[in-house]
């Protein structure tokens, strides 16, 4: 369990997955609140509703792929009681 703020929308960035480049748009950017391994976990805000998909991070930043760009990908809907 960790914590952390989002401190920028809409992020253009470009993430080494062992010498390839993939460039992403529109992602969700936090503080350092991710290590190794954390890639794949939901991130949540105070209300336990969830924003987005972590998938990089660094000692400075986290990446998130906000969570409506993953449900339209898989061409899936939360459905809520």
């Amino acid at each position: 369990y960790t914590t952390g703020q989002i401190i920028q929308i809409d992020v253009t960035v470009s993430v080494d997955y062992g010498g390839k480049i993939a460039t992403f748009k529109n992602q969700l950017m936090a503080g350092a609140m991710s290590a190794g391994g954390d890639s794949g976990s939901a991130v949540l805000d105070m209300q336990k509703r969830v924003v987005g998909l972590l998938y990089a991070g660094s000692d400075t930043t986290t990446i998130l792929n906000p969570i409506q760009f993953v449900l339209d990908a898989l061409q899936v809907q939360l459905v809520t009681a």
